[in-house]
């Protein structure tokens, strides 16, 4: 019995495809030869090498992925658009035909060719993507793409015009991710300095296994409040410290983490986050305590039921 692979098209906002093909490798514009703009560290030599031994071994098997895109050159050559580590990997095995997608891009959505070019370079290495083991682009690499768009004219600094571009990109601006980037481009544009490290969750809690020990048990929180006081996040924080000191002998550090915050605000957070402990014996402790012992809180406070169950009649 034979099977055969359906020929599998990228699809993108303002990109045509007009073929899938393979082309001599002799005919691609790489990335090697012109500036990729979605990576602001260039391509990653483990990830070369990992391709160029699939092809060696004959295991790799492009059909069965969304393949690499190329754009058509006046002069006979393809300008390679997505799929540096793949033909990277060619390259070093010494292959002569590449299997890729031929397209064209053009205006949509009243953005130009160009836009949706570069929007496409960093989308395809998007981390939701998943067709290929790929080196999934970096916060960095996002906003080397948004700043070109600026530097090429493609768009204008203005605050709309590149809270849209990384909304195109998959980060809303009223997401963390999505602050963060804008913050990291206004220091890249020299608009802002001093723009913080953000961590992800991941990535903090990675951070905070190093620092564990046999008698020190971390506890990461991310945190967003600029007052340095998070009303939820503090109170759920106090009671997982009480939890832990009562169930394991351990000192505790709680690490926290401020996100989408500027280097200024995250200094002022931190004054106020360093007596979260007092902070909460004083708002919220202390006043149940002292309504508890004397009596107030038990006289005038009633705990009621709202009528969920068959034999429950009428609750005040």
């Amino acid at each position: 019995m034979t099977y055969t692979v359906k020929v599998r098209e990228p699809k993108a906002p303002g990109m045509k495809v007009i073929r899938i093909d393979r082309i001599p490798m002799s005919k691609i514009i790489s990335t090697k030869n012109s500036k990729n703009y979605a990576r602001a560290k260039g391509l990653n030599t483990e990830k070369v090498i990992a391709y160029k031994n699939l092809i060696t071994e004959g295991s790799y098997q492009p059909e069965h992925y969304v393949p690499p895109v190329v754009i058509a050159l006046p002069d006979g050559t393809y300008e390679l658009v997505a799929g540096g580590h793949r033909h990277g990997g060619h390259v070093e095995a010494g292959a002569t035909m590449f299997y890729c997608a031929v397209v064209e891009f053009e205006e949509y959505n009243e953005k130009s060719a160009e836009y949706w070019k570069l929007n496409y370079m960093s989308m395809e290495n998007a981390e939701e993507t998943t067709e290929v083991a790929k080196n999934v682009r970096t916060k960095e690499d996002t906003v080397s793409i948004v700043k070109t768009m600026i530097e090429k004219g493609i768009i204008d600094d203005s605050d709309g015009s590149v809270q849209g571009a990384f909304a195109d990109l998959g980060y809303d601006k009223s997401t963390d991710t999505g602050k963060i980037l804008f913050m990291k481009l206004q220091h890249a544009l020299g608009k802002i300095s001093g723009v913080p490290t953000m961590f992800t969750k991941k990535e903090a809690n990675e951070h905070a296994l190093h620092q564990e020990s046999e008698n020190n048990r971390v506890l990461v929180r991310l945190m967003k409040k600029a007052s340095g006081r998070d009303e939820d996040y503090d109170t759920r924080l106090v009671r997982t410290i009480l939890k832990e000191l009562k169930c394991h002998n351990k000192d505790i550090t709680a690490l926290l983490h401020f996100t989408a915050l500027t280097s200024s605000e995250i200094l002022s957070a931190r004054s106020v986050k360093r007596n979260l402990l007092k902070n909460e014996f004083e708002d919220y402790v202390k006043p149940f305590y002292d309504a508890y012992t004397s009596g107030d809180l038990l006289e005038r406070v009633r705990i009621r039921f709202i009528p969920q169950l068959d034999q429950d009649n009428v609750v005040l």
